[in-house]
């Protein structure tokens, strides 16, 4: 017989110790050892000593508690279970047996796991079995094993079909591969993740614990057992209220102290948390926060519920510091002092490895400058000289940029910096200001063009984050110019696989995008999209955050059903690490229901963008202008569907906020002045309509250079209105221009060029006049790149108004 109290499986643990009726030498380690062996030296002792019988019953209680599952008997290996043929037995639990097996159609191998006891199961395994069935069927995530089907043979037995995991437990993955701490830390923030998939989908596993964790030969770690899972009431009207046996399970060295004390009430999401934090502290020390084997059941858990675990870095000098904040926060005993969700625990990890302050520490000042200078020490001087830059100061900041050239080694860490310091300035900063932005964006580039000591790493972070604030404010070519420059120095100089490049391609594709040039954009977009998933896989923001812009520029491509699958996509990854209510999740959910509006789905389209808007109100406020973002396409919608009451209602506070909040030629705000001129013409309010149209021609004109997407689609509006004005020779030299624009820039069959000249043929249909053509509807009827003869255009505008 084996100690099995503090084993790995499920345990149930009955009452209290009963309390000692009599003084007694023996120590429990010594019972423990006679029960042990079975031996009949201490027999006569035992029967009359009340204290260690009533010890002994407690033991052997235990023991046959959380008997190792392989000690059962096993039944003879069937040949077939339902159309599944067995190959071998993988394991075998208190509640069932799990073969390996091969799926006939489609032809795959599978882990089949068995009830045990056929016709004659119990029925706490049955509803346990069944709510694993359920609880897998809930989640669709790479680092949860998937179910594929349940079922019940013609002889009562139940089973279910499920990934085959080939791979070892974490801690033996991380132990045999010798990963260093960053590479742990990596693969444990993926369980978080897929932790926070289940918790948000109701699921607590209630048994997380290195068994239960296995990773693939891929380096995939693979979340298993779910059977002991408690799932959410649906009816429950607090988060925290869940069905369940109301049984204390589990596996006790991986019990929150809520769990292991059987306080059923308190268990939620958290529970889980403590248990990651158990897991966490086991890969990166080699052993668990508390040694409980040798423990009775009721001493175990008043271990577990009172006593702290080791500081990590007692065992390892390494783990100084954040990450043995992040292990104590997850293991803290009270719940409220705890991360409140395995997505919050996973976050900061990332927070750790990027170099950011940790919330688990004390968010004060001095650690604020001390995680920055723990980054990088060779960076801080230049990190200053950014500061002083910005204030103005060009005595230190031609001393300190002059350290810097010696001293900074990443870049990445003084593009946070500033980063910091003008993101006051962003007008999509919720409490941003744009009144010195300019002047201050304009002095940081005369220094990095005049300081011919600074490092190139040193000045392509500093042009990213100025290049990446000109585009938040719209101005496009002065964003070129930098973004441009760090592109070309990090294709030159980095590896085809980092993270930088991928960020590089990534912002000039933003660029181009605003541009309205997506053929361009879209290669970019493509390769960071492959880096990022190459170097941190699918479930990642980054690669989310890339595929949602893809998705976009594909959509304004006329690739409708490739762009709506991508942005789903988007908005899942999102949802999944982020949360239900995110900047990011809005984002997505306001790019599918642009996609959904113009295919026709008006109804979800309608539902997505609505949520969009309250989740950005919720978040930044009802005066930001991503509630304006929101605002302007729900008017749009409305205006579709001929509800012109709520669409002009909603143009006019979109374009309102946007006028408050950023510059007078941000192109957004001339994209606002072109709605509510287009849904003004639809009512006949064509007198108002004309001037915001032509404000919104002036404003794209006037940029530098002109944005051709934006002041066509301006110049097509204006010529729309005029149109309903009977003013045809005046929207005449308005839609020429505008069609000859697009295709000049973005060719014959851009959807831009085929809609201006779609107006242009409803121009001429309505126009009676002699001699006035038909415009050829198709472009391809024509050859490619020409445009009409100007033999066959009437000659009814003075030559400004020509094509040029």
């Amino acid at each position: 017989m084996s100690r099995l109290v503090a084993a790995e499986s499920p345990i149930q643990l009955g009452a209290a110790a009963p309390e000692a009726v009599s003084e007694c030498a023996l120590s429990e380690e010594q019972l423990w050892s006679w029960v042990d062996r079975d031996a009949d030296e201490l027999s006569t002792h035992v029967e009359g000593c009340s204290r260690c019988r009533a010890l002994v019953h407690e033991i052997r209680s235990g023991m046959n508690a959380v008997r190792i599952s392989s000690e059962a008997p096993c039944a003879v290996m069937p040949e077939k279970i339902g159309p599944y043929k067995v190959i071998r037995l993988l394991g075998q639990g208190g509640q069932g047996l799990v073969y390996e097996a091969v799926q006939p159609d489609p032809h795959r191998r599978v882990a089949l796991k068995v009830v045990r006891g056929g016709r004659f199961v119990d029925p706490q395994n049955v509803r346990l079995f069944e709510r694993e069935v359920q609880t897998l069927a809930r989640m669709k995530h790479p680092a949860i094993g998937a179910i594929y089907e349940a079922g019940i043979t013609p002889e009562g037995l139940r089973y279910f079909a499920m990934e085959l995991i080939e791979g070892r437990p974490i801690t033996r993955h991380v132990r045999e591969a010798r990963l260093d701490l960053p590479q742990r830390l990596r693969l444990f923030r993926d369980v978080c993740l897929a932790i926070h998939h289940a918790h948000q989908r109701g699921v607590i596993h209630r048994d997380l614990k290195p068994t239960n964790v296995l990773v693939d030969n891929t380096g995939q770690p693979k979340v298993l057992d779910f059977g002991l899972a408690r799932v959410a009431d649906e009816h429950a009207g607090a988060g925290r209220t869940f069905t369940g046996m109301g049984n204390v399970l589990g596996t006790l060295p991986y019990m929150s102290p809520e769990q292991a004390s059987g306080r059923s009430d308190e268990i939620d999401v958290r529970c889980d948390v403590y248990s990651l934090g158990v897991v966490l502290y086991e890969l990166l020390t080699g052993r668990l926060p508390l040694v409980t084997r040798s423990k009775l059941p009721h001493e175990a858990v008043r271990q577990i519920c009172e006593e702290e675990p080791p500081r990590p870095s007692t065992l390892d000098r390494a783990l100084r510091g954040d990450p043995e904040a992040i292990v104590l926060k997850a293991l803290a005993k009270d719940p409220q002092q705890r991360y409140q969700s395995a997505a919050a625990l996973a976050d900061d990890i990332d927070r750790f490895l990027t170099g950011q302050p940790i919330t688990a520490r004390p968010p004060n000042t001095r650690y604020q400058l001390y995680t920055l200078i723990r980054r990088h020490k060779l960076a801080f001087a230049s990190a200053t000289a950014i500061f002083l830059l910005t204030c103005g100061s060009a005595i230190w900041v031609s001393l300190l940029y002059s350290s810097a050239s010696r001293e900074a080694r990443k870049a990445t860490q003084i593009n946070q910096f500033l980063q910091t310091m003008l993101s006051s300035y962003d007008p999509y900063n919720p409490k941003g200001q744009t009144t010195t932005v300019h002047e201050v964006l304009r002095e940081a580039t005369q220094r990095i063009e005049t300081d011919v000591e600074m490092a190139r790493e040193v000045e392509a972070a500093i042009r990213e984050t100025i290049g990446n604030t000109y585009l938040s404010l719209g101005r496009y070519q002065e964003a070129e110019s930098h973004l441009w420059r760090v592109l070309q120095f990090h294709e030159n100089t980095l590896a085809r696989d980092d993270p930088k490049l991928a960020a590089s391609r990534h912002n000039m594709a933003r660029l181009l995008q605003a541009k309205g040039d997506y053929r361009n954009a879209e290669p970019l977009y493509r390769q960071a999209l492959q880096i990022r998933r190459d170097r941190f896989g699918d479930l990642d923001v980054r690669a989310a955050e890339t595929l949602h812009h893809l998705a976009e520029v594909v959509f304004a491509q006329g690739r409708r059903d490739e762009a709506e699958i991508m942005m789903r996509n988007a908005l899942r990854t999102r949802r999944t690490l982020l949360g239900e209510t995110h900047l990011d999740v809005a984002e997505s959910l306001h790019g599918l229901g642009v996609i959904l509006r113009d295919t026709g789905k008006a109804e979800e389209a309608g539902q997505r963008l609505k949520q969009a808007l309250t989740m950005r109100v919720q978040l930044v406020g009802g005066d930001h202008p991503y509630a304006a973002d929101a605002l302007n396409d729900l008017a749009i919608l409305d205006d579709g569907a001929g509800r012109f009451e709520a669409a002009e209602n909603g143009a006019r506070l979109a374009l309102s906020i946007r006028e408050a909040r950023l510059p007078v030629d941000h192109p957004d705000l001339g994209e606002s002045l072109a709605t509510l001129g287009r849904i003004l013409v639809h009512q006949d309010k064509t007198g108002e309509a004309e001037a915001l149209l032509r404000r919104a021609v002036d404003l794209h004109g006037g940029t530098i250079p002109a944005l051709h997407d934006r002041l066509g689609d301006a110049r097509v509006a204006l010529g729309e209105c005029l149109m309903a004005q009977e003013r045809y020779a005046e929207a005449e030299a308005l839609l020429l221009e505008a069609w000859d624009s697009m295709r000049e820039h973005y060719g014959e069959a851009d959807a831009r060029a085929r809609s201006a000249g779609a107006a242009l043929n409803q121009l001429y249909e309505r126009w009676e006049g002699p001699g006035i053509p038909r415009l050829r509807p198709d472009p391809a009827a024509a050859p490619a790149g020409s445009a009409l003869l100007d033999a066959d255009r009437p000659r009814t505008t003075p030559s400004d108004g020509e094509p040029g």
